[in-house]
């Protein structure tokens, strides 16, 4: 074997290591025991921004109005839906639930961030909870218990979760979301290093105190990003927010999209923005995917057993069945065609969403 071969080798054994070492902090950082918090039950107001989705609101609805949290109030953005979206807040407003039918976009703004930031000038709560229409909440004590959960928290910080993902299209893609999470960002260094680049949410579900959230403002500083959540992390966390990750499999889980063509087009608009965001850094970025991924575990066998062994730590986390580890290699090659596909589209700016160009 070359001098050359001895340092890629290396180089990957390397960052093979990282990525366990990253893991295993992850995962026992997760299985943490929460400290109670306190026994006050602030008013809370659940964010929801909603296009096109009238069979998710279908179901999350009751069961949002089901909870025990008794101090509660949930307003749902129709962002110009084309199905009964409207019809369903309409059916189910009265109580906690309110509903605000949304006109045109304004221009430089994203529909997600625009819809959550008319909705929260609209609360009056002392935690603001943003949730996606996908969410599926298990029983009554979910809200309870992630408020709970919440004020234990030291101040200046944020909730975000990691979700069980439901049986749904696209699952050879949506297993390397909870993946990638686990595999490259310390979530267990956060609460004690800040470290912007690494920060992100999860857009699908996380809590901030009101105040803090109406101070920094967060969605309307990211009205133009596609990859909000992402971006507000890393925001919230170069402004001294701490950011903590809980998982809530068997609470709350997600059911993101119904057929894989739904998940092939809502992966384009986000999988390129995941590289860079910019020609360069996607090229050199692909380096280490193809290399690592790729590459390695076709050249040595080792390190095909050494992926595999991640892929099914994170998708235990996530409740993917084993059948999803075995065809690892395919998501892997599947998420290659993804990123050029994203690029491509990108380059061209002709990303779209929901019926709309996005990017």
């Amino acid at each position: 074997m070359s001098l050359e071969s001895d340092i890629l080798l290396g180089l990957a054994v390397g960052f093979y290591l990282l990525m366990t070492v990253i893991l295993a902090g992850n995962l026992i950082y997760l299985r943490r025991r929460p400290v109670a918090g306190s026994a006050n039950e602030p008013l809370v107001s659940i964010l929801i921004p909603a296009r096109n989705e009238a069979a998710n609101l279908r179901r999350l609805l009751p069961a949002i109005a089901s909870q025990t949290y008794r101090n509660l109030e949930v307003i749902v953005y129709d962002d110009q839906s084309t199905d009964r979206t409207w019809e369903v807040i309409q059916q189910h407003q009265g109580g906690r639930i309110s509903g605000i039918q949304g006109g045109e976009l304004p221009e430089g703004w994203i529909g997600k961030c625009h819809a959550l930031h008319v909705a929260s000038g609209k609360s009056t709560g002392e935690i603001a909870m943003f949730l996606d229409a996908d969410v599926l909440m298990a029983h009554d004590r979910v809200v309870s218990d992630l408020v709970t959960r919440f004020l234990a928290l030291p101040p200046f910080s944020a909730l975000t979760i990691m979700p069980g993902l439901q049986p749904s299209g696209g699952r050879l893609l949506v297993s390397l979301i909870p993946n990638s999470i686990l595999l490259t960002i310390p979530w267990f260094l956060t609460e004690h290093v800040r470290i912007p680049s690494m920060a992100m949410l999860n857009g699908q579900c996380w809590m901030i105190d009101s105040d803090d959230y109406r101070s920094l403002r967060p969605h309307e500083k990211r009205r133009g990003s596609i990859l909000e959540d992402v971006a507000i992390g890393r925001d919230l966390a170069r402004e001294g927010v701490k950011i903590h990750l809980l998982a809530t499999r068997g609470e709350i889980d997600v059911r993101m999209y119904e057929t894989i063509e739904e998940a092939w087009r809502g992966f384009r608009k986000n999988a390129y923005l995941l590289f860079g965001g910019k020609p360069l850094p996607f090229l050199l970025l692909q380096i280490p995917f193809i290399s690592l991924f790729l590459l390695a575990p076709i050249l040595e066998p080792f390190f095909l057993v050494w992926l595999l062994l991640l892929k099914y730590a994170t998708d235990r986390v996530a409740g993917f069945n084993v059948i999803f580890t075995l065809l690892a290699p395919v998501s892997y090659v599947l998420a290659l065609i993804l990123d050029w596909d994203s690029a491509i589209h990108h380059w061209r700016g002709r990303v779209e969403w929901k019926g709309r160009v996005v990017g």
